[in-house]
């Protein structure tokens, strides 16, 4: 028997794929295009809330121990905190690609928004 022909056949686990990523695909079908938005929204949300908590309990730790941690678990913390924040960053993109109809808000007016009252950084500097 060549390896081409080992799977040829479905197995179980191929048909359960198929039964559950046509039942997924028909409910995410079914969604309100400004559902996707928000769901990047809440994502990016999520994930700015691992960041944050992360970030707090390295800092934490770092105070509570007085050396911190060693390297190696120090690392991992700032990694994992860059890579949410990274992702965070994306989804934000993602959410106002994904906002449905003429009226996207643009980068600069999400700025205006997030910044308040604060001085509002000047349109050709970007997310």
């Amino acid at each position: 028997m060549s390896d081409h022909e080992f799977y040829a056949d479905p197995t179980v686990f191929d048909l359960w794929q198929d039964r559950t990523g046509g039942w997924f695909s028909v409910r995410v079908a079914r969604l309100r295009p400004y559902l996707w938005s928000v769901a990047f929204s809440a994502l990016a949300v999520l994930l700015l809330g691992i960041a944050l908590s992360v970030l707090g309990f390295s800092v934490y730790q770092r105070v509570q121990s007085g050396a911190g941690p060693g390297w190696n678990q120090s690392l991992a913390q700032w990694l994992t905190v860059l890579m949410a924040l990274l992702a965070c960053h994306g989804l934000l993109e993602q959410s106002l690609t994904a906002w449905p109809g003429a009226s996207v808000p643009s980068a600069h007016s999400v700025t205006e928004v997030a910044c308040g009252p604060w001085a509002v950084p000047p349109p050709w500097i970007g997310w």
